[in-house]
């Protein structure tokens, strides 16, 4: 998206419009009619301002511009920046959203914000609810209640219902999460609605091309010239303090409807009547305003009027939409752009930029304190306080890309430029001196101020000093002439310290130079920072070599990328304890004592490359790097050192808060400053950027959460009360929102089914939740969020869902499985017992078989007393060993006793005999 800024004439309205003051909250804030965003006095009855045009220009409407999308930072000042500490920043985030991001169509026609924090836009071609993300779009396609797609006006009810008025089918009402159509009788021109507007006694009055229709109790009671109404079609509604109902029609002039039901012609001096009346609002002071088709703004106060015309400021004498803000100030949209009137005077925008001139139908402010904007053909646009003020080229500043800041002791303010020399900025004014004054080179890297009062600048080409504005050379026969001058400090002592890139570090008094480098023990030529600290000690940053010190003349080396994270030093602060926070290419580091603590981007931080490291008053550190600002709170970052957090809290700022470009510069000196009322200034490749530390204001409005769409199985179904679905589903898919509608890309969303989550789980930015296979049970999910600054909405948002079981996973049917399978396990144990016992019963009956062919041998057996053979029962005589053998289980093997060996083998017996017997010894031998 590019980025654009734009000037208004004056500026002392700059703070008090949107920075100031804090953001409503409750029921009430966004549809009583007394609330500034919605431009009365009185309560509940603001409709909000008429965006219909008259006869003549209603054909225009369906023009569409051919503007591209963008993102710009708009300067409201008249001058560059207010040195009145009461007066805030000037400028404000524009965005814009056209058919590409999801609007129907690309003009807006109608826009209010409901009390559930929707923002409600209509358009040409249907009505669109917004969550700040994502858009809604109700026509005649989807909506039976939508017969016609053209919407003029839009009004919020003290109950909280959405009334739109269409131009042709009437009026629909948005109430209870539906559409409903509201029946208008009479003649078709009656459904032809230009304005709506509710009063103080809750009536809600519809202006039509054919007069005006009251709708109380659910019933319509119609006015027209029968009644005394003049001028036919009415196009603005507004009730003054006094409870008198302001008619304004588009040929008829303006009218009044008293509380005792009569009409009236408004025509005070120097107000003629017939003129064509396109919008009306009453502010808080008890002025009528009233924007006609071509005489100008006019205000109607004590039974005088006043008129303002192009002559007076403002843009075009056409008047289509008027808008109260919440410091009193009248925002006007015209044919010609919007612009602001207060303190009696007009600001007109002058951006260049798609909102500059086109014509302007509708505004509205948000109850966080933006500003909505419709336009013709150019779509809706988004203004909101930019925390950031910043300086370039559109404000006067010679460069856009900034290298360092300086205040000196007269409080002017000084800004080296990468290209565009040196700026002066004094009580608003901007002075510029370059090479053409005497500066030896545009590209200024570095500034300070000596104790007489001259501010040395150190740039591409050397050293020069200015002082009464008037620009002196360096002047010394040892003079860094032709060097880089990346660094200056002035010590407690005098002495001008001079880092140089590429010539080590030099210490300048009196016209003496002393050097030091690498061989007094720098361990790099080029030095980036220097700082001396409260017990005299001087800090050398360098590139490539780390952090260095000086003390009694002897430089010493602390480390480099093992000991302090990295081995570029980008900057030094030290905070009131003495410590000193050192910005390298590592992360940021803390050296107090002997004592160093490393933090980088595994700890929280947004970058490890610190350039700039300054401090406010409530103990936060400011850093820039080269993807933004951030800061964080220095206890944080303490307690995450001592082990007793886990990763610090680091708020980042980008463009969304005001910031041109993102990459600010570094590896100069000074890199970024913070003034003496508290200002902090960093130098971009965008301008230098400012906020006042001090006055930050937080957005204090927890979002309302909602849970827009729960899909089933990628089928969409009711969200309201306990769902209860198909037990064949398998996926779901929960599509929440918050509406916060300040930075929505910053709301943050955690969320939890209860009875399936362990945990919350922390979805980040993303608005929806994916579930799949989960078990039959009753679950509940919730989720809540929190706002851009970190403000939660704890109740958030819930629904219940209800997963039945099949059959098979129910209790019941659980209880009748273990039942069967009891009885199964029952049958089977008997029939295995009866198996058993079957097995038994023959096994018995095979044992007694096998036993009965055993024969036991027991009582007289018949023996032959010779051979010894056995006569068996048949008869037969059998050998012992056979018989028994027959009889028995018993088996034979055969052998040879000793005495029938004696008797059948003598001669055997007695060889044997003589060989076994043991040698007698001889008489000699004994």
């Amino acid at each position: 998206m590019q980025e654009r800024s734009g000037r208004l004439g004056r500026s002392d309205w700059l703070g008090r419009t949107l920075s100031r003051s804090r953001p409503r909250s409750g029921p009430d804030a966004l549809t009583r009619g007394g609330d500034a965003t919605f431009l009365v006095a009185a309560p509940p009855r603001w409709a909000g301002p008429t965006y219909m045009t008259d006869g003549h220009a209603t054909s225009s409407l369906g023009v569409l511009l051919p503007f591209c999308c963008l993102s710009c930072v708009l300067l409201l000042a008249e001058e560059a920046y207010s040195q009145d500490s009461r007066n805030r920043t000037g400028q404000y985030v524009h965005e814009l959203w056209r058919t590409e991001d999801g609007l129907p169509v690309n003009s807006v026609q109608a826009i209010r914000q409901a009390r559930d924090g929707y923002l409600w836009i209509g358009t040409q071609e249907g009505l669109v609810r917004f969550d700040g993300a994502r858009f809604t779009v109700f026509d005649s396609a989807n909506t039976a209640a939508i017969t016609n797609n053209y919407f003029t006006s839009l009004l919020v009810d003290r109950e909280g219902g959405v009334w739109a008025g269409t131009f042709g089918g009437g009026v629909v009402r948005y109430r209870h999460g539906a559409l409903g159509a509201q029946e208008l009788a009479g003649s078709p021109k009656n459904r032809r609605v230009r304005c709506l507007y509710e009063d103080s006694r809750g009536s809600v009055w519809i202006g039509s091309d054919a007069g005006l229709t009251r709708w109380l109790d659910g019933k319509a009671t119609t006015f027209d010239a029968k009644n005394g109404l003049p001028g036919g079609a009415v196009t603005s509604l507004c009730e003054d303090r006094d409870g008198d109902l302001w008619i304004g029609t588009r040929t008829g002039g303006l009218s009044r409807l008293s509380g005792a039901g009569s009409f009236g012609v408004v025509s005070p001096e120097g107000f003629p009547a017939a003129r064509s009346i396109l919008c009306l609002a009453a502010d808080k002071a008890g002025r009528m305003w009233i924007g006609t088709g071509g005489h100008g703004l006019w205000c109607y106060e004590n039974g005088r009027v006043r008129g303002y015309t192009i002559a007076d400021g403002l843009p075009d004498n056409a008047v289509r939409s008027l808008c109260e803000d919440r410091e009193g100030g009248i925002w006007i949209g015209t044919d010609g752009g919007i612009c602001r009137f207060a303190g009696g005077g007009f600001s007109r925008y002058a951006t260049g930029d798609a909102i500059d001139a086109t014509v302007v139908l509708a505004i509205c402010q948000d109850v966080e304190g933006s500003l909505w904007v419709g336009t013709l053909g150019a779509g809706m646009h988004r203004l909101r306080r930019s925390l950031f003020l910043t300086y370039g080229r559109r404000e006067g500043l010679s460069h856009d890309s900034t290298t360092s800041i300086y205040e000196d002791r007269s409080g002017n303010v000084w800004v080296g430029t990468a290209g565009g020399g040196l700026n002066r900025l004094k009580d608003g004014e901007l002075t510029t001196y370059t090479t053409k004054n005497g500066l030896p080179s545009n590209f200024v890297l570095s500034l300070w101020e000596d104790l007489e009062g001259t501010l040395w600048v150190g740039t591409t080409a050397g050293l020069s000093w200015l002082k009464n504005g008037v620009i002196g050379k360096f002047d010394s026969t040892q003079s860094p002439a032709a060097m880089t001058i990346s660094a200056l400090y002035v010590d407690r002592e005098g002495f001008l310290w001079i880092g140089t890139a590429g010539g080590g570090l030099l210490r300048y008094r009196d016209g003496q130079i002393t050097a030091y480098g690498r061989e007094q023990g720098l361990q790099s030529d080029s030095v980036w920072a220097i700082h001396q600290d409260r017990e005299g000690t001087l800090w050398i940053g360098t590139m490539g070599g780390g952090l260095s010190r000086l003390a009694r003349d002897t430089i010493s080396f602390v480390g480099s990328t093992d000991v302090i994270g990295g081995d570029i030093v980008f900057a030094f602060h030290e905070d009131s304890a003495g410590a000193m926070w050192i910005g390298t290419n590592g992360g940021l580091c803390r050296l107090q004592g002997s004592t160093i603590t490393k933090y980088s981007t595994r700890d929280g931080l947004l970058s490890d490359t610190i350039f700039r490291v300054l401090e406010d008053s409530h103990g936060n550190l400011w850093m820039s790097c080269s993807k933004g600002i951030f800061r964080v709170n220095k206890q944080h970052l303490l307690d995450r050192g001592a082990g007793r957090s886990g990763s610090v809290v680091c708020i980042g700022y980008d463009t969304a808060d005001g910031l041109r470009n993102v990459e600010c510069n570094g590896g100069t000196q000074p890199a970024g400053w913070r003034d003496t009322r508290g200002r902090l200034w960093f130098p971009t490749n965008g301008g230098v950027a400012v906020i006042d530390a001090e006055g930050i204001e937080t957005n204090r409005v927890p979002p309302p959460v909602f849970i827009e769409e729960v899909l089933i199985d990628q089928r969409r179904v009711e969200s309201t009360g306990t769902i209860s679905i198909s037990p064949d589903s398998r996926s779901f898919e929960l599509h929440y929102t918050a509406l916060s509608l300040l930075v929505p890309r910053r709301v943050r969303f955690r969320y939890f089914l209860e009875g399936f989550d362990r945990e919350w789980v922390d979805a980040g930015a993303r608005r929806a939740a994916y579930y799949t296979n989960i078990p039959p049970g009753r679950y509940r999910f919730k989720v809540v969020a929190c706002n851009n600054d970190g403000v939660w909405n704890r109740t958030g948002a819930a629904f219940e869902l209800s997963l039945p079981p099949h059959y098979y996973q129910t209790y019941w049917f659980y209880g009748l499985c273990a039942l069967a399978t009891a009885l199964a396990t029952g049958v089977a144990h008997r029939l295995r017992i009866r198996q058993v016992q079957a097995r038994g019963r023959a096994l018995a009956v095979k044992v007694d078989e096998a036993l009965a062919h055993i024969r036991i041998l027991r009582g007289m057996l018949p023996i032959c007393a010779s051979c010894k053979n056995i006569r068996d029962d048949k008869g037969y005589w059998n050998q012992i060993e056979m018989y028994i053998r027959d009889h028995s289980e018993a088996e034979f093997s055969h052998g040879i006793c000793p005495d029938c060996m004696k008797k059948l083998y003598p001669d055997f017996v007695e060889k044997r005999g003589s060989e076994d017997a043991p040698e007698t010894p001889s008489h000699d031998q004994q």
